[in-house]
């Protein structure tokens, strides 16, 4: 048999090479035109629900900014309703400290007065406990005071000395007196018309 001895240089190879190396380019082209197209279309995307986005926060704080001024304007007419209010709910007190004073019988003392919202605290001296109750008696029927209530009650001698401490001489002319502290509601609305008519 005839060996085939071909000397010619055998150009299919080249020709796959090339083949082979244009296929990959287009592929790698086509990828990244892929690539390209998906990035910008995620990126636009984005951007149109950034924008949207934008939008209604600037809409809202629109909206929440007009809230403020307006709620701002009603809470400067609300403070002046406020004062208005406050300043036509004055309660003048010292129609309450002239009725307490009157009320006191003769030789008794009011020493301290103290005045809460909802209660009256007053230290008072009596010579006798049943002046003492007498005085309770009167504030009940008073109208500018109920739910009167005892709380404390101390004895002590009006001319109690440190010089009858020491020599423990007693004098017995001194007429003990009792310190009695009591408390009270103010009639809040008789007040207020007594305020009111003045």
């Amino acid at each position: 048999m005839l060996p085939d001895i071909n000397l010619l240089p055998e150009k299919h190879k080249e020709r796959q090479w090339l083949y082979y190396s244009f296929l990959t380019s287009v592929a790698l082209i086509v990828i990244a035109f892929g690539i390209l197209a998906y990035f910008y279309f995620q990126v636009t995307k984005d951007l149109d629900k950034l924008t949207t986005q934008y939008n209604q926060d600037y809409e809202q704080n629109m909206a929440l900014e007009k809230q403020l001024s307006d709620l701002t304007k009603a809470k400067g007419k609300d403070k002046q309703t406020a004062v208005e209010f406050i300043q036509s709910y004055q309660l003048h007190t010292s129609k309450l400290i002239e009725e307490l004073t009157a009320l006191l019988p003769e030789n008794a003392y009011l020493s301290e007065y103290e005045y809460t919202l909802t209660n009256v605290t007053i230290q008072t001296q009596f010579e006798t406990l049943s002046a003492a109750s007498s005085y309770v008696k009167h504030l009940d029927d008073s109208k500018y005071v109920y739910d009167t209530a005892i709380t404390k009650v101390e004895a002590f001698s009006a001319y109690e000395s440190e010089e009858n401490q020491n020599n423990q001489k007693v004098n017995y002319d001194v007429i003990p007196r009792y310190d009695v502290q009591l408390t009270f509601k103010p009639n809040k609305e008789v007040l207020l018309e007594g305020a009111n008519n003045e």
